[in-house]
């Protein structure tokens, strides 16, 4: 029992020094110093902590841990325990990812089934063998779900309009304009991520990465007794955007390969015709080997390279004045 009374008054100067300690700190702090309108602290102000009869004191079981005031702030924090924070079974999240965390609103209409039925082909389907008898692999769409997402997005636009005919405008339009213009700009940059090849699409969940094809087998999205082929990393499962040094490398290969080509492919545009010319002499001969060399080269530009149209007209206009100099010269 005199352990017990110590403690108390022990915790009670405790209290009473921290309290004194915030009080002097509020008074002489830089607010103070420098001109600004002095506050005399007030208990609330200063902490907030209030402390109990001493009848309830007796009773009272403490479930907080008090933080000494900082310097900036007199307000002191309290922070509950590792037993006070433990949920109840009914609050605690599914362990299977954030997206059942959240209580969902799905909608029965008859515009959102059909909706849902116009997606569902392109968001779910299966990869053919070869021979088109069995399923080699599976593809989740995730560009299918934005494109849900604009439609959802331009069904509210038409009722706004529908709203705005009948003489009423929503103060929410704007926020929905503003959301329909983001929605665009995610499609389009999915839309880019085309370039990177299926494989490598961030955008297709496919069952040819173990991780994913486990995520699709947990959901029981898979159907079942379907045999799949291996995925590629079934060993090692790969997160999405590790080997980034490797992928790095790979492209400055890929980059060096590409100059090669095409520093071939223009020397070679150039030599094959100036060699015929010249073996084969005659104005006839020049100009037919001119006319589908230039052919040639223009239709080579514009299927392979990504320049614009003014861009490919000056370079094939150049490499016909280029070839019209050799025809000039055999003439001579």
């Amino acid at each position: 029992m005199r352990e017990i009374t110590r403690d108390r008054e022990q915790r009670r100067e405790d209290e009473n020094a921290a309290y004194e300690e915030a009080v002097w700190r509020q008074r002489w702090s830089w607010r103070s110093l420098f001109g600004q309108r002095r506050r005399e602290p007030d208990e609330e102000s200063v902490t907030s902590y209030e402390a109990p009869d001493r009848e309830e004191r007796k009773t009272t079981i403490r479930r907080t841990v008090r933080r000494k005031p900082s310097v900036l702030s007199t307000r002191s924090t309290t922070y509950p325990r590792a037993s006070d924070r433990i949920a109840s079974p009914a609050q605690l999240p599914l362990n299977d990812g954030r997206w059942h965390g959240v209580k969902h609103e799905y909608e029965t209409s008859p515009l959102a089934e059909r909706l849902l039925d116009v997606a569902k082909p392109n968001l779910f389907w299966p990869i053919l063998s070869p021979d088109r008898k069995e399923a080699r692999r599976y593809v989740v769409s995730v560009a299918t779900m934005q494109s849900v997402v604009v439609r959802t997005y331009q069904r509210d636009l038409v009722q706004a309009a529908k709203e705005m005919m009948d003489g009423k405008t929503s103060v929410l339009l704007p926020r929905l304009l503003r959301s329909y213009c983001k929605a665009i700009r995610d499609m389009e940059y999915m839309q880019q991520a085309v370039n990177n090849g299926f494989a490598a699409d961030p955008f297709l969940l496919q069952t040819s990465k173990q991780m994913e094809r486990e995520m699709m087998r947990h959901y029981h999205l898979l159907p079942r007794q379907r045999r799949l082929t291996k995925a590629w990393d079934y060993d090692r499962p790969r997160l999405p955007g590790i080997g980034r040094r490797a992928k790095l490398e790979r492209d400055q290969g890929q980059l060096k390969t590409k100059k090669l080509y095409y520093a071939l492919a223009g020397g070679l545009s150039l030599i094959i015709p100036m060699l015929i010319m010249r073996l084969v002499p005659g104005v006839v001969c020049s100009l037919v080997t001119t006319s589908v060399a230039v052919l040639l080269f223009a239709i080579i530009v514009a299927r392979r390279s990504s320049l614009q149209p003014q861009e490919i007209l000056g370079i094939v206009a150049a490499y016909a004045a280029v070839l019209v100099v050799f025809v000039g010269t055999a003439s001579t």
